[in-house]
């Protein structure tokens, strides 16, 4: 993957989650709009036989028109503005400051902020210019006004956008939707991502390099958001072997080691790992569905501190971690070797494997939910359906990766009550697990 490819793609992320990019093109095209619409009308092609529904106007009228559109929008638009800053706000203090950035990349929300941005910019552009360009009043005679229809089709499109605005973040802000959107996005990252079959061996400390390597120092400081293993390994010096000491989802700061190199003969290898990996400010979801986990575990665990104290809505979690823990369980461990051509290999140890994933999925919502029956039991339900699930497309061999975590079920509800350590252990019991 080429240096200007990784910039392409750094620059469209960010894009995505920006507040300001898909608004400032709307403005832009307002304003088009606005210039075409009054070249439109000094050439007068366009009448009231021509199209019927087209706005009639005095000059003073076109003016009233399109200043009362561009105030009552502006007006209008303080609420998308509000309701957007205090639904980061609701996002950051009831969910997780991660989550904020979910609600960034709401594509509607950047629409409708610019729309009301855009329908301003078009009557004040016109309102202008009306009475400066040749399309002037003729004895008092009544002319079609495109400019002015425009401005009052704008002006509706707004209002409706905005009333369908508050309607969707009611909807979007609600912590089930959140918790789903989230597990979605986690889900599809880890089809992409996670090879359905083991495309090699898995990594074992023997087969890592031994003796004095050359650190390999980090190009910038940050989150290491995407790395092409096999692009590296292919451009590595001729039999070298490079171990990754961070991988994907890492931090890593600048000048620091990042990696070791091997290669043999003598002289300093030149390793330039730039090309091959993507740095930024910010962890992505984008080669890091570890990520996508850590953000619902964060709400789970932010709803069973003592302040909040909501089982309900980590309970609701522990249902939606189901589907990303079950595909990466059914799927083979991701490769932590990659060849190269010439004996080039890569090594990346700090991958995740099976039990990485259960371990960072449930253990820190048993041990913060211990004291909750609800939860217990929606760990051990979702521990059962996924080894059923492991059973019927004959992985079963991986449930022994869920084995640790009953174990823990089972010591945590020691300091249940007696009816609900007897529930959870009754549970344990029935899904096949030692209790």
């Amino acid at each position: 993957m080429s240096r200007v490819l990784r910039y392409l793609r750094s620059a469209i992320e960010a894009i995505r989650e920006s507040l300001f990019f898909v608004p400032g093109l709307i403005i832009i095209g307002a304003g088009l709009a606005a210039y075409v619409a009054l070249r439109v009308d000094d050439t007068e092609v366009i009448s009231t036989e021509s199209i019927p529904l087209m706005v009639t106007v005095n000059l003073a009228g076109a003016r009233t028109i399109l200043a009362t559109v561009a105030g009552a929008t502006m007006t209008v638009a303080g609420i998308v503005f509000a309701m957007t800053a205090v639904t980061v706000q609701l996002a950051a203090s009831n969910y997780s400051p991660r989550i904020v950035r979910e609600f960034q990349r709401d594509r509607f929300q950047q629409v409708v902020i610019g729309a009301a941005a855009g329908t301003f910019t078009f009557c004040l552009l016109a309102m202008s210019s009306i009475g400066i360009s040749p399309s002037e009043d003729v004895d008092g005679v009544v002319q079609p006004r495109l400019t002015v229809t425009l401005g009052v089709v704008f002006g509706v499109v707004t209002i409706v956008a905005i009333v369908a605005f508050i309607d969707h973040v009611v909807r979007r802000v609600r912590v089930d939707q959140v918790i789903r959107n989230t597990a979605d996005d986690t889900t599809s990252v880890i089809e992409r991502v996670v090879p359905e079959e083991s495309p090699g061996e898995p990594l074992m400390e023997r087969d890592l390099p031994k003796g004095h390597g050359r650190a390999v120092p980090a190009p910038s400081t940050g989150w290491i958001r995407t790395l092409d293993h096999k692009g590296l390994a292919d451009h590595l010096p001729e039999g070298a072997r490079l171990r990754l000491d961070t991988s994907v989802g890492g931090f890593v700061t600048k000048h620091l080691p990042m990696a070791t190199v091997w290669v043999d003969g003598e002289g300093e290898p030149d390793v330039d790992i730039d090309d091959y990996i993507e740095i930024g400010r910010t962890r992505s979801l984008e080669q890091d569905p570890t990520y996508g986990i850590q953000l619902l575990v964060d709400i789970a665990l932010r709803a069973l501190s003592p302040g909040i104290n909501d089982p309900t809505t980590a309970v609701s979690v522990v249902r939606h971690l189901e589907r990303p823990l079950f595909e990466v369980l059914r799927r083979q461990q991701t490769r932590s070797v990659v060849y190269g051509e010439g004996e080039r290999v890569v090594f990346d140890p700090t991958q995740p494997g099976h039990d990485d994933y259960v371990v960072m999925s449930l253990r820190p919502i048993i041990t913060a939910g211990k004291g909750s029956t609800p939860v217990l039991l929606a760990v051990v339900d979702v521990m059962d359906r996924i080894r059923r699930g492991l059973d019927v497309i004959d992985r079963s061999e991986r449930a022994r990766h869920l084995d640790p975590e009953a174990e823990l079920i089972a010591t945590e509800a020691v300091t249940l009550p007696d009816p609900d350590r007897t529930a959870v252990r009754d549970r344990l019991a029935a899904a096949g697990f030692e209790a």
